[in-house]
């Protein structure tokens, strides 16, 4: 007799820090309404995964906004698109602690969160 066992299919360690990053990055954006932020790519991948065929969605009673292709729009654009980001992941840090954002790099895109009314 064949007893065919399943494994239960287990979260990796990686999905859950990327999922952990992810909150922060919109509890960042909850603690600071409105603000330009620019996410890894790895937190960018995940807000995709939540996000489906629109460039703006509501969630944790936010409004979250995505604007692709942000940083490749020049030159002036570029510079603009690299201060954001480094200015986005030294408040990530001083929020959540030093490294706590990763090591993935900038993703080519903006996010506005605002809170819903």
């Amino acid at each position: 007799m064949n007893i065919k066992v399943h494994s239960i299919p287990t979260a990796s360690s990686d999905n859950i820090q990327q999922q952990l990053r992810y909150k922060q990055f919109l509890l960042l954006g909850q603690k600071y309404p409105g603000m330009r932020l620019v996410p890894t790519q790895e937190i960018d991948a995940v807000l995709h995964t939540n996000m489906t065929n629109t460039n703006s969605k509501t969630l944790f009673n936010t409004l979250i906004k995505h604007i692709p292709e942000f940083g490749m729009g020049g030159a002036e654009e570029y510079l603009e698109w690299q201060l954001i980001f480094a200015q986005t992941k030294a408040l990530f840090e001083q929020t959540f602690g030093k490294g706590s954002m990763g090591d993935s790099p900038p993703a080519c895109c903006e996010i506005l969160i605002h809170p819903l009314v």
